[in-house]
């Protein structure tokens, strides 16, 4: 109380937590974040759809993972590539799409798809990417999650086997001081009811995402 007369309360409050005198009580709980991004830098330029794809793939897989471990679900995704922008000499690109989902979601396999429709919006061919990534938006909490008509008796058998094939970080991943080793050996999934023994060089379902027949 003799403090808050010579000094403000922020003052005030500084001087008692440097005496020892707990002003401010510490959040026990980490609120939620309200969205999620997931994106790197390549080490070298990317130039084909089919590297972005694959990269845009791994991201979301990454940022599914997330949403997943706070409990949360999203209503909303987007995708962004650009150019290198301290490079004068080549085209300077940034373009991003924003796709609503359906029903909210936390399902990987969804959120992969629905990123894919936009990076084939937003892709232009003849340039030289440096930098892809995706942000999931308009989170919410799991329990609160609409379902679809069809979606209740298929989503539980999802959940139970979308992260059998976690991504190991190809080649082009990341541009960091210790890149992950490139995948040059095939991989096989062994538990996963659509993909077992199927041969995976980017270690996630490649029936599912379109690159091997039903």
């Amino acid at each position: 109380q003799l403090l808050l007369k010579d000094f403000s309360i922020t003052l005030a409050h500084t001087i008692s937590e440097l005496n020892g005198i707990p002003c401010l009580a510490l959040e026990e709980k980490t609120a939620p974040r309200q969205q999620i991004v997931s994106s790197r830098s390549f080490g070298k330029p990317v130039e084909t759809l089919q590297e972005l794809r694959e990269a845009v793939s791994s991201y979301t897989t990454r940022a599914a993972e997330k949403l997943r471990q706070q409990g949360s679900v999203a209503s909303s995704i987007g995708v962004f590539i650009e150019t290198n922008r301290f490079n004068p000499n080549e085209p300077q690109v940034q373009r991003t799409r924003m796709l609503p989902l359906e029903f909210p979601s936390d399902d990987t396999r969804r959120l992969v798809e629905t990123a894919l429709q936009g990076l084939e919006h937003i892709y232009q061919a003849g340039l030289r990417y440096k930098k892809a990534g995706i942000v999931l938006t308009g989170l919410g909490p799991r329990h609160t999650r609409t379902l679809g008509l069809f979606e209740d008796s298929s989503h539980t058998v999802r959940r139970k086997h979308r992260n059998c094939c976690s991504p190991p970080g190809p080649g082009w991943a990341c541009q960091s001081k210790v890149r992950m080793a490139e995948v040059t050996t095939p991989q096989h999934c062994n538990s996963c009811p659509s993909c077992r023994g199927i041969s995976l060089k980017w270690g996630f379902c490649a029936r599912r995402m379109g690159r091997l027949p039903s």
